[in-house]
């Protein structure tokens, strides 16, 4: 797979507005990712895409897979069930 197809966790975080703690957990949880190869690296720091080679590796995920997320991403805010409190109210 060519890189320009594969996003760096770091991309997908940023399109998503997310650290990319929060990117790795989606991995953790089935989001299609895999390390770098040693080729894709380097394909990667002639793109300038990275600064350079952290001890963990890199990992990149198919640009396909980004509709994956929604599906996998947690939703925030107050459920919608639930009914709030009336504030204010004597």
């Amino acid at each position: 797979m060519q890189t320009e197809q594969l996003l760096t966790a770091k991309e997908v975080a940023d399109h998503f507005r997310v650290s990319v703690r929060t990117v790795e957990r989606w991995i953790e949880k089935g989001l299609p990712a895999h390390k770098a190869t040693e080729i894709q690296v380097g394909e990667l720091l002639v793109q300038k895409r990275i600064g350079g080679l952290p001890p963990k590796g890199i990992w990149v995920i198919p640009q396909s897979s980004l509709t994956d997320v929604h599906g996998i991403r947690k939703s925030v805010g107050y459920p919608a069930e639930k009914k709030r409190k009336q504030q204010g109210t004597c």
